[in-house]
């Protein structure tokens, strides 16, 4: 919801000249009425750009952020975009990155973004923290054998501290983080062997233990044991509708332990009419 009453939506669509996919804007009036659609361009302007998305929309400060990404066919390119409380382009900022896992805000206000560097040859997961005028203030380089990262999100007050769940090679480590993203408590492995979630999010819930929403080779939904408790990660397959389902895109929360899981969905009886699935999940 936007400052002057109006809804901004972000997804994609199809072009005449980006068959592939272009990201875009939608505004709609109170009543549902279509006031706008833009399509969002990279900062610097790459009219190479063939395929894009945005994969993060959330309020920061006075405005909106907008995590996105895209491909030439050939090299990957993420930014930063910010808007102001009536969707209007404030901002922009290239990202490098080769993938870009996931976004969120940080206790202090900061913007934090995950994703994955490829450095001598090996996946690493990068974390950059941002100021609210966009400029990177920290950086931290996790290189342990680790492919890809999501931030924990809380939903009400403010927690003390950044938790982030990178996972890949043999296990899956919880780090908690502080304002400079070093170590406030030395990790936790929370599980293993490994566990991919390629998309998705992560929520904590009330008694500290995190939500985990993604795929592991079907559409799942993780959780990561309170603290004090044994350290590990359950998966939970989620409700079939008669379909295959390979990922959980996001999950919003409505209340403090239940959620919205939406994912993609090829229907058993006609593949050629793909459908978007809710799922109603709580944690008790």
């Amino acid at each position: 919801m936007l400052a002057n009453g109006n809804v901004l939506l972000c997804g994609q669509h199809d072009t005449p000249a980006h068959q592939a996919g272009t990201a875009l804007v939608t505004i709609l009036g109170p009543n549902g009425e279509l006031v706008e659609h833009r399509d969002v361009l990279p900062p610097d302007g790459n009219a190479r750009i063939i395929l894009s998305s945005i994969d993060a929309c959330f309020h920061w400060g006075d405005g909106v952020a907008l995590v996105g990404g895209g491909s030439d066919g050939y090299r990957a390119s993420h930014w930063l975009l910010k808007l102001d409380k009536n969707g209007a382009e404030e901002w922009g900022r290239l990202i490098e990155l080769y993938l870009l896992n996931s976004a969120a805000q940080a206790p202090d206000g900061d913007l934090i973004i995950a994703g994955t560097l490829v450095k001598n040859g090996a996946f690493a997961a990068q974390l950059i923290e941002f100021n609210r005028q966009g400029l990177p203030v920290a950086q931290r380089l996790i290189d342990e054998s680790i492919v890809r990262s999501v931030i924990v999100r809380t939903m009400s007050t403010p927690a003390a501290h950044l938790q982030v769940l990178c996972y890949g090679g043999a296990e899956v480590r919880l780090f908690t983080l502080n304002n400079a993203l070093q170590d406030a408590v030395p990790p936790k492995r929370v599980g293993g062997p490994y566990v991919g979630f390629p998309a998705g999010s992560a929520y904590s819930l009330p008694d500290a233990s995190v939500a985990l929403f993604g795929a592991n080779g079907r559409a799942a939904v993780g959780h990561v044991a309170r603290p004090g408790k044994s350290d590990a990660l359950h998966v939970f397959p989620l409700p079939s509708a008669a379909g295959s389902t390979f990922t959980v895109g996001d999950a919003a929360p409505v209340s403090e332990n239940q959620f919205v899981a939406v994912r993609p969905e090829v229907p058993a009886a006609n593949p050629s009419q793909d459908r978007m699935v809710l799922s109603w999940i709580t944690f008790h």
